[in-house]
């Protein structure tokens, strides 16, 4: 008997652009934010923020904005994950519009995030996270004009719940908050949160992949394989070296060893 799905399903990877306008609309928002309003609000209600650098001044926007981001896709890739059945009975070809318009929305960020990374962070203190925002772009925008894969997508999404604490971590350490009992639990906080929807999840995510997307490979174009499977290892590999230096830290604050004074932590792990 032919799936309800099948005629939906005979030519899945037809470009669409439907989309692509969620997707600029992200991109100006956060672009606004980033370049318009935080700079304007931060100087008004910020010290600090007067006596910064260009670099520092740019990392505050982006780090700002990038809180905004990951509570809006964090809250809503788990909303989805829990209550969108289109997506989780279907983890290939399943789609909704909220969950395409999540993809969107991290995806608008992301662009953004990356022009401010071209225009202010020298190349040897940033290439790690270009890396990373291409071989997360890449898959995203996938998804974004062609809708295949929109759980695998979403369940990438959820890494952003750890995204608050790592910047909350850099706001508190240009505040010169490292001798307060906050900065220590934030960074414990950051850590566990970190290896939870970062390290400890990817297990599960990849049982998705062998369960769901094994059977459906002979029906998606080998462009797709390659955005997602080798995307997704880079990705992991980067995670877990930023994991094992949040690991360190993390060792050095229960165990009483911190270190010297020094300029403002320039550590720009986001994972978005």
């Amino acid at each position: 008997m032919e799936s309800p799905n099948a005629t939906e399903h005979q030519h899945p990877w037809e470009f669409s652009s439907e989309y692509l306008p969620a997707l600029f609309a992200s991109f100006l928002f956060f672009f606004t934010l980033m370049f318009l309003v935080s700079p304007l609000l931060s100087a008004k209600y910020s010290r600090t923020y007067k006596g910064m650098s260009s670099f520092d001044k740019a990392n505050w926007n982006t780090r700002t904005v990038s809180n905004i981001n990951a509570v809006i896709v964090s809250v809503l890739s788990i909303y989805l994950l829990v209550t969108d059945d289109s997506i989780s009975s279907d983890k290939v070809w399943g789609t909704s519009q909220l969950a395409r318009w999540n993809v969107c929305i991290i995806c608008g960020f992301l662009i953004a995030d990356l022009i401010v990374m071209l225009r202010w962070f020298p190349l040897s203190e940033s290439w790690q996270y270009l890396i990373h925002h291409f071989v997360v772009l890449y898959p995203f925008l996938n998804n974004v004009v062609y809708g295949v894969l929109t759980f695998f997508a979403n369940y990438r999404i959820t890494t952003e719940c750890s995204t608050l604490f790592v910047n909350l971590r850099w706001f508190m350490s240009v505040h010169e908050y490292k001798s307060n009992k906050w900065y220590v639990i934030n960074g414990l906080m950051m850590t566990a949160t970190f290896f939870l929807c970062r390290i400890a999840f990817i297990p599960l995510y990849y049982v998705f992949v062998y369960h769901d997307v094994s059977r459906a490979v002979a029906t998606l174009p080998l462009s797709f394989i390659i955005a997602w499977l080798p995307s997704g290892m880079i990705m992991d590999v980067l995670n877990f070296y930023w994991c094992g230096k949040m690991y360190n830290g993390a060792r050095k604050a229960l165990w009483g060893t911190s270190k010297p004074k020094g300029a403002p932590v320039r550590n720009r792990v986001k994972g978005e």
